[in-house]
């Protein structure tokens, strides 16, 4: 060895060297890889990462619910509010309605005539309002064949005449 360019104690020296990091290598290898007290292991950063998206999952709906429960009172207190409006709209044009077909019914009762008049031995009662009986047609439908669209009033005022005859008495008659 006395022909390379160094000494023979260097080259000796690298020889034990590299002889040293191959024992060193060896005995990794063998002993298995170790890892510190402060590294978790797969299984414990997995459970890590499970209870955080747990947590986290749990956080989130919860504050789900909280969000859709303010919502659903929010709308219900708001149907209410629209339904007593609706409520209140409805009974309004009731009482209106009474109000007008009052005032029709008392309206037709001024317009109403009650004639007394004999057919031989039969007494007749009429009941004269040329407004709603004096028609071409027949008494309840109109030349073309149709409904008259008073219909309704025509019957009102015969009945008025009838409970007033009922109330009142003819002739004699309790």
């Amino acid at each position: 060895m006395s022909n390379l360019p160094w000494p023979d104690w260097v080259v000796w020296l690298a020889l034990a060297a590299l002889a040293l990091n191959l024992l060193l290598v060896l005995v990794l290898l063998l002993r298995g890889t170790r890892r510190p007290a402060d590294v978790a292991s797969r299984d414990e950063v997995r459970q890590l990462v499970q209870g955080s998206v747990s947590a986290s999952s749990e956080r989130l709906e919860r504050e789900l619910r909280q969000e859709v429960g303010d919502q659903a009172r929010g709308s219900r207190q708001e149907l209410g509010l629209s339904l007593d409006r609706f409520q209140a709209a409805v009974t309004g044009q009731a009482a209106e309605a009474v109000r007008t077909q009052n005032a029709q019914v008392d309206a037709l009762a001024a317009q109403l005539t009650q004639l007394r008049g004999t057919l031989g031995d039969t007494v007749l009662y009429i009941l004269d309002a040329p407004h709603l009986y004096n028609r071409s047609g027949s008494i309840y439908l109109g030349p073309d064949g149709q409904d008259w669209p008073d219909n309704p009033f025509r019957f009102a005022a015969l009945c008025m005449a009838a409970a007033v005859i009922a109330t009142d008495g003819i002739d004699g008659w309790p």
